[in-house]
């Protein structure tokens, strides 16, 4: 779950490294509420920042990850190898003078 805290971090300007790093210091002395303020460019309490994801938008994007896994296992299903069938092989003599007698030379000239 570190990605997100990363990504945030180097997206903003910082150092990614340092930032994580402060940020599990802090999560580790029991401040669960620290995380990243982008503005003052500073791990702190977010809550007392008031720097908060509202619910709506976590709500919707677990809704859309549901969705798109339902329909990757609906394609899943779709999708399946035809049966191999084996196709009879037809074998045809071919006349090595088909052109010249097609365009009416005789095989004599």
């Amino acid at each position: 779950m570190e990605l997100i805290p990363y990504t945030l971090a180097k997206n903003a300007g910082f150092s990614p490294f340092e930032t994580v790093t402060e940020l599990r210091r802090q999560h580790a002395n029991g401040n669960k509420d620290f995380g990243i303020n982008v503005r003052k460019g500073a791990v702190a309490n977010i809550k007392e920042e008031n720097v908060l994801q509202p619910l709506l938008v976590t709500s919707y994007a677990i809704e859309q990850a549901s969705e798109t896994v339902r329909k990757i296992l609906k394609i899943d299903d779709i999708i399946i190898e035809p049966p191999k069938t084996t196709m009879p092989k037809i074998k045809r003599k071919i006349d090595s003078n088909i052109f010249l007698k097609i365009y009416g030379f005789d095989e004599r000239q």
